[in-house]
């Protein structure tokens, strides 16, 4: 393959350029289609409401959206799973509506949780000693108490809100996991456990 960056000039939009040779002929693919393979059900509104850009020290694709739903951009890195893509390129609308319960999307972020727990702490142990205060300093002691007790505390079209400390958003199609922060200026982006700092959040 061969990979390039590019911006259009006329409205500054980004994206990652991808050549591939198929055997037969070479297909382009966009960084946004690495991310619409996974995400699936983005929203497009106009020029510059998503982007890519290929990152070569990393050899994925980071890429951005703009959410309706929760009214701000969502970001997160993908890997280049061009198979993927095409496979999604080729799916019937049908196929691709896959509804999550919100007991999936407990179980779903739990699991997720736990996976960042133990790759920060070490092993999880559930604990019953709820935490004396809100301002909790001690994040390990609260999220032993918090996980095996997630609900989900509403919903929107597209989401199954779950806090815990900052809101995790579950896709309702996908059952991707998205952290949500609804500060001054909100901003979301794709939960990885195995992140460094996964559960590090500001305050």
């Amino acid at each position: 393959e061969l990979i390039c960056n590019v911006q259009w000039l006329a409205d500054g939009a980004e994206d990652a350029l991808i050549y591939h040779w198929n055997g037969e002929e070479v297909v382009k693919y966009g960084g946004t289609d690495i991310m619409s393979a996974v995400e699936k059900n983005i929203d497009f509104f106009a020029v510059g409401s998503l982007g890519a850009r290929y990152l070569p020290e990393e050899n994925k694709i980071f890429a951005w959206h703009w959410d309706e739903d929760m009214q701000c951009h969502v970001n997160g890195k993908y890997d280049i799973d061009l198979e993927k893509v095409q496979q999604w390129l080729e799916e019937d609308e049908s196929v691709k509506t896959v509804v999550y319960t919100q007991e999936d999307a407990i179980k779903i972020v739990q699991e997720q949780v736990i996976l960042a727990y133990e790759n920060q702490y070490g092993q999880f142990t559930p604990s019953d000693v709820k935490p004396t205060s809100t301002m909790h300093t001690d994040d390990k002691e609260y999220l032993a108490y918090t996980i095996p007790r997630l609900t989900v505390s509403e919903e929107t079209e597209k989401y199954y809100i779950i806090p815990v400390i900052w809101d995790f958003l579950v896709d309702k199609q996908t059952g991707r996991v998205l952290v949500y922060y609804n500060g001054l200026d909100p901003f979301a982006y794709v939960f990885d456990p195995m992140a460094e700092g996964a559960l590090a959040f500001a305050g």
